[in-house]
């Protein structure tokens, strides 16, 4: 299946082609080695027999902190298969979808500091349906004018509401995650899920003014909506774009059209030297990839440092600028 798409952004058009593929699989293996193991509970409220580890073995992703040892790049184009995390790990799943803020202000002798999931869009999918598609675009923010250890993830995304919750992204970072970036701008399309396995493509970087083309695209699906997922993220007119395949898939009922997620932040300059980025996206749902409609709703955490966050949604096409300034 092949399908062509025009995704608006900021009064311009490009035609966006997408084509599901099938790919080989790989097996990852569970992170973590023989230990004593000690109880621990998710953000879902499951309790598991999980291993402690010291905060600098985490790494943040665009859903939350997950030990070193269960972070994987999948290289290539390659279809993956997971085994769950050894490691405690801190993830919101529950919170993406209009749950209390997981952007949490530090007190108590430091700067109050914005760590988690600051504002986005969302829609469900209709009742009995599932998404099956998404194209977005946005443009690449200034460079923040104050650069320190602070990372901001730009992202639309797709997250199932009930089984092993996860969440498929394509995303735009700025900062070092605590596996690969610095201070300039990458791509990278990821997989995490609430057993603390996170999955991502090989990173690429890119520079300011770039057009980011995002699109998560279904194939080989079920009657229920159980498919393989490629996600890829793109510079617009480059080759460079890297892609995530994930099979066997889940069934994808919730999305974030736009999303800001930021750690390590502790002044509103620290952000972009922008008043926010507009996002731009195409939702499509079945079997036979039906256009929905942009009526969004919109989260807005209000972590401190405030920073005049909002989160304001355009339709036709749906559109969601990200404030922050």
């Amino acid at each position: 299946m092949a399908t062509s798409i025009r995704v608006k952004l900021i009064g311009k058009a490009q035609s966006v082609r997408a084509a599901g593929a099938l790919a080989a699989t790989i097996a990852l293996t569970a992170c973590g080695a023989n230990a004593p193991d000690e109880q621990s509970e998710d953000s879902v409220g499951s309790t598991k027999q999980l291993l402690s580890a010291p905060d600098a073995d985490y790494v943040n992703t665009p859903v939350g902190k997950v030990h070193k040892t269960c972070v994987r790049e999948a290289t290539g184009n390659e279809a993956v298969d997971f085994a769950p995390c050894r490691y405690k790990h801190k993830l919101d799943f529950a919170k993406l979808r209009g749950a209390p803020s997981n952007a949490k202000s530090v007190q108590g002798g430091q700067a109050p500091t914005v760590n988690g999931w600051v504002e986005n869009s969302s829609r469900n999918a209709p009742a009995g349906s599932w998404f099956s598609a998404a194209y977005s675009a946005w443009y690449v923010p200034n460079n923040p004018s104050s650069q320190s250890s602070q990372l901001v993830y730009y992202f639309p995304g797709f997250q199932n509401t009930s089984g092993t919750l996860s969440i498929i992204q394509p995303v735009l970072q700025w900062g070092n995650n605590g596996w690969f970036g610095g201070n300039y701008w990458s791509i990278a399309s990821w997989y995490v899920d609430v057993n603390g396995v996170a999955v991502y493509s090989t990173p690429k970087t890119t520079t300011s003014g770039n057009i980011i083309d995002g699109s998560m695209v279904a194939s080989s699906c079920t009657i229920g909506g159980s498919c393989t997922w490629n996600i890829t993220t793109t510079v617009r007119g480059t080759a460079t774009t890297t892609t995530l395949t994930r099979t066997p898939g889940l069934v994808y009922t919730w999305a974030a059209p736009a999303a800001l997620e930021a750690y390590n932040l502790t002044a509103c300059n620290q952000y972009p030297n922008n008043t926010g980025v507009n996002v731009s996206t195409n939702l499509y749902h079945g079997a036979a990839y039906t256009y929905l409609s942009s009526a969004w709703s919109s989260t807005v955490n209000s972590p401190t440092p405030s920073c005049h966050y909002g989160a304001t949604n355009s339709p036709n096409p749906g559109t969601t600028l990200l404030s922050h300034w």
